[in-house]
């Protein structure tokens, strides 16, 4: 499973896929909500911008690994638009 968030210092979006663990040392499904201390691993869309409404633009994907700090989750429904 996975869900939405956005990255506190930069409001990009980050999808949320994977659980590591505190440690880094475990890999499961991840679920919110998120956890202060736990790293998370998941699909991040650089220069993308999330929260000011349902549409996030992007042109570029990548895996990223954030801390539950870093993160903020995003509720509603979401439209990933790739920029070409």
């Amino acid at each position: 499973m996975s869900f939405t968030a956005k990255v506190i210092a930069t409001s990009e979006f980050f999808d949320v896929t994977t659980d590591l663990g505190p440690a880094k040392d475990r890999n499961r499904d991840a679920h919110p909500p998120l956890d202060p201390n736990t790293f998370y691993l998941g699909h991040y869309f650089p220069n993308s911008k999330s929260g000011s409404s349902q549409y996030v633009e992007f042109s570029e994907v990548t895996s990223k690994i954030f801390k539950g700090d870093e993160l903020e989750e995003v509720t509603g429904d979401i439209r990933l638009i790739p920029l070409r």
